[in-house]
C-alpha cells in the first residue's frame, strides 16, 4: 500500500517541479498510440524516467535551459536538484508481483501489500475533450476482502494534454468530502482510533504514547470552526465560546476529538490562535484566528468565521486575513502533513 500511495503523491509533486534534462522519448512509427489511461498507467508504475517521458514541454525546455551545475553566484531561484534527482530514482513498479493494471473497465490498478490487504484504484470519471482529457480517481481499501470505510480518503483529478503525440501531466486535485452530518462519519473515525489504540492495550507494558502527526494551521482553523458549530449545538444558553480549551478538551463529541490538546494553549505547530467575537450570550458569531509566531517573509495567516470559509493573508496578520483574505481553494482542509 505504501508504494502505491507514494507514487500517487508523486504525481501531485510533479506539478510544481521537472526531472533531469532530457529529451522526450520517441514512439516507434509503428506503435499504437497510447490512450490517456495508459499514459497515467505508465507514469504511476514505470518509475521516474516514465514520470520524465510524460512532463509537459514546457516544463522540459525549461530543465534543459537551467544551469547544469549549481553556481552559487549565479543562483537566481529556490534549488531543486536533490528533489529531483530523488523523483528521477523512483523505481519502477511494474516488477510487483501484486501489481495489476487495467487499460478499460472500472478498476485503474489493484496492489496487494500482503494477503489480507488489497488497495484499488479507480475510474469514477474520465472527460476526454479534443487534446485534453481529466481522469477522476477514487482509492478502496479492501481488508480480508471487506471494504474499508475510511473517513478521509480523498478523490483525486489528473488533468493530461496531448502534445508531440504524448500525453503528458498537466493538472492535479482532489478534494476530501466529509459527510460531517452523517453519523456513521464519526462511527468509523472513531473505529479507526480504537483499531491504533487496540496494540496499546495488549502490551504488557506501557509503550510511551508516540506523537501526533502535525496538523497544517489552515486545517486548525477549519477544524475550530467546525467544532465551534458542535459546541454551539450543545450549550445553547452560550452559543459560540472564545475560549479554546472547551473546544479541545474533547468533553464534546465530534470535532474535538481531531485536536491535539495543545491547541487549547493557544500554541500549536508555530502558531498562535484566538478566537474573539462571542461577546453575546447566546454569542451567535465567532472569529477564530491562527498567526504564525516568528513573522517573516512568507508568512501567513489564516481565519475563519460561521461560514466556514477558511481565509488566508499573506502579511501573517490575522487582522488583514479578517478584512480582506482570499478564500482557500481547497475542500480538503482535514488533512494532516
Amino acid at each position: 500500500m505504501a508504494h502505491l500511495f507514494a507514487r500517487v503523491i508523486a504525481i501531485l509533486v510533479l506539478v510544481f517541479c521537472s526531472f533531469a534534462s532530457a529529451q522526450p522519448a520517441q514512439q516507434p512509427a509503428q506503435a499504437k498510440p497510447q490512450t490517456p489511461r495508459q499514459a497515467l498507467l505508465e507514469m504511476i508504475t514505470g518509475g521516474g524516467k516514465a514520470l520524465q517521458k510524460h512532463l509537459t514541454v514546457e516544463i522540459q525546455q525549461m530543465v534543459s535551459q537551467a544551469p547544469k551545475k549549481k553556481d552559487a553566484s549565479a543562483q537566481t531561484g529556490p534549488d531543486i536538484s536533490r528533489l529531483l534527482g530523488e523523483l528521477a530514482a523512483m523505481p519502477s513498479l511494474r516488477g510487483e508481483k501484486e501489481l495489476q493494471t487495467f487499460d478499460s473497465g472500472p478498476i485503474l490498478l489493484s496492489f496487494s501489500p500482503n494477503d489480507k490487504e488489497k488497495v484499488e484504484l479507480r475510474v469514477e470519471g474520465d472527460d476526454l475533450s479534443g487534446n485534453q482529457d481529466e481522469i477522476q480517481l477514487s482509492i478502496h481499501v479492501f481488508k480480508e476482502g471487506q471494504e474499508q470505510s475510511i473517513p478521509f480518503m480523498p478523490n483525486i483529478v489528473v488533468g493530461l494534454k496531448q502534445q508531440e503525440n504524448i500525453w503528458r501531466l498537466n493538472e492535479v486535485g482532489g478534494n476530501a468530502k466529509l459527510a460531517v452530518g452523517d453519523p456513521k462519519f464519526f462511527t468509523d473515525f472513531l473505529k479507526l482510533q480504537q483499531q491504533d489504540e487496540q496494540p496499546k492495550k495488549a502490551s504488557a507494558e506501557p509503550a510511551e504514547k508516540p506523537e501526533r502527526p502535525k496538523i497544517p494551521a489552515s486545517s486548525i482553523v477549519s477544524i475550530l470552526g467546525y467544532a465551534e458549530g458542535s459546541y454551539a449545538l450543545a450549550n445553547p444558553e452560550t452559543g459560540f465560546t472564545c475560549n479554546l480549551a472547551e473546544l479541545t478538551s474533547g468533553k464534546e463529541p465530534g470535532f474535538s476529538e481531531m485536536l491535539d490538546p495543545q491547541v487549547g494553549t493557544g500554541t500549536y505547530n508555530g502558531y498562535r490562535f484566538t478566537i474573539t467575537g462571542c461577546d453575546t450570550k447566546p454569542s451567535i458569531s465567532f472569529h477564530i484566528i491562527a498567526e504564525p509566531l516568528v513573522a517573516g517573509a512568507g508568512s501567513q495567516a489564516y481565519c475563519t468565521d460561521p461560514t466556514h470559509n477558511v481565509r488566508i493573508s499573506d502579511d501573517g496578520r490575522g487582522g488583514t486575513c479578517l478584512a480582506s483574505g482570499r478564500v482557500l481553494k481547497t475542500e480538503a482542509r482535514l488533512s494532516a502533513e
